[in-house]
């Protein structure tokens, strides 16, 4: 159908007090990323003018105008036109971003709101941690440790520069349900996913905010990420809550989107639903017919083919002739090949003992030339030592020549000598 492969468009607001904080932070686009690669959506994040140079309501209003650009393009830009589902629009923003995805759904919630937009249509807001104030100190915030990623000094360092000049932290802006604030119980709203941390200076607002909307039997429901400080999907957008924060948005964009989609659908056709039925309630007779007739085809085929029967015999009878003679030559083909495989062996085999018998005499002939070595080395070990012996003596016939007395000198030195000699 027209439509079915184009994306949704997803809305990110980045976060930052109204103070700080870019679209272009390596942090906000790592996010956006992930949104568009898990979400498989098409993500639009707008930039806003910032406090204190520019106050609230100046980001609403930059809000509002990025809503009212995505409309002005819808038949402006083709290929946005072919790409961009902008019946599937949703609104998100953390911290401060999810104080305006809050102004926008209560400013767009209502018919004459959604008119205006046209032919954008706003499915649902996802608000994560949303940067709500008031003047009475909630329990997240007095035990916020002074370590915290949002800490309270830093959190009214913000407020202090963002609001109007001269107003309090239950400005409409701030608080929702401030004394001058718009009465929530009669709005109209879209679907919201609120999305809280727990460990989050802002964390009890935001459940109050859901928990009451949700009492006024608005469509909100409440996503707590146990142990998670504010900010912890842009922090670390790769991590693993971030993974399950992922899955719990496209859970929301698809029960949001696809399921009224469809119901919308059925509603619209079903006068041409009950025509398509009785016009297959006429026809069955039709149906009934055409099957007899296949059948009776059928019948026929099968009397065509027990009439064929002896030729298709014959067929696989000579089939069968033409296999066993080629079985037959490849039998001989076989003979032929293993007789010659035969002689071309034994010629290999009759060299090979050729040079096996020539290694064979040159290893004999090194091995008697080496016993011969070994036979000169021992003699001439023996002599060696005969030698040492025998100059041995004539140092002890020289030191002693009285055990000698009686002997010419030169005979017993010659005897001593003789065995080297």
């Amino acid at each position: 159908a027209p439509g079915e492969d184009r994306l949704p468009v997803f809305f990110y607001f980045h976060g930052g007090g109204f103070c700080i904080g870019s679209r272009t932070w390596p942090n906000c686009q790592n996010y956006c990323f992930r949104l568009a690669s898990d979400l498989r959506a098409l993500v639009v994040a707008p930039d806003y003018r910032l406090a204190p140079e520019h106050r609230l309501p100046a980001a609403i209003h930059d809000a509002v105008a990025s809503l009212e650009w995505l409309r002005s393009q819808a038949a402006a830009d083709p290929w946005l036109a072919e790409s961009a589902d902008l019946a599937r629009v949703f609104i998100s923003g953390d911290s401060a971003g999810g104080n305006i995805a809050h102004h926008l759904a209560l400013r767009f919630g209502s018919h004459a709101g959604r008119a205006a937009l046209a032919p954008l249509r706003l499915r649902g807001f996802v608000l994560l941690m949303p940067f709500f104030g008031g003047t009475q100190p909630t329990r997240s915030e007095a035990e916020c440790p002074d370590d915290a990623f949002l800490n309270r000094e830093l959190n009214d360092r913000y407020w202090r520069l963002s609001i109007p000049a001269g107003a309090t932290l239950d400005h409409p802006l701030v608080n929702p349900f401030g004394p001058e604030s718009p009465d929530l119980e009669a709005a109209e709203v879209d679907p919201m996913l609120v999305v809280v941390g727990g460990r989050d200076l802002l964390r009890d607002r935001a459940a109050e905010y859901a928990a009451r909307l949700r009492g006024w039997g608005k469509p909100v429901e409440l996503a707590e990420f146990e142990g998670q400080q504010h900010g912890f999907f842009t922090v670390a957008p790769w991590s693993e809550p971030s993974g399950q924060l992922m899955g719990t948005i496209k859970r929301f964009m698809e029960d949001n989107s696809a399921a009224r989609r469809r119901y919308r659908g059925l509603v619209r056709n079903s006068p041409e639903t009950h025509r398509r039925y009785r016009g297959f309630a006429g026809s069955s007779q039709r149906v009934i017919r055409g099957l007899l007739g296949v059948h009776r085809e059928l019948v026929e085929g099968d009397r065509e083919l027990v009439g064929n029967a002896p030729g298709v015999r014959q067929k696989m009878t000579e089939t069968c002739q033409e296999f066993s003679i080629t079985a037959y030559t490849i039998a001989g083909l076989d003979s032929i090949v293993v007789a010659r495989a035969s002689v071309v062996a034994k010629e290999e085999v009759t060299h090979y003992n050729m040079e096996v018998e020539e290694q064979l005499d040159v290893l004999h002939r090194q091995l008697e030339w080496e016993r011969g070595r070994r036979a000169i080395e021992a003699q001439v070990t023996k002599l060696s030592l005969e030698l040492v012996l025998a100059h041995q003596q004539d140092m002890e016939v020289e030191q002693r020549p009285e055990r000698h007395q009686g002997l010419p000198k030169t005979r017993w030195y010659t005897i001593i000598r003789r065995p080297s000699g």
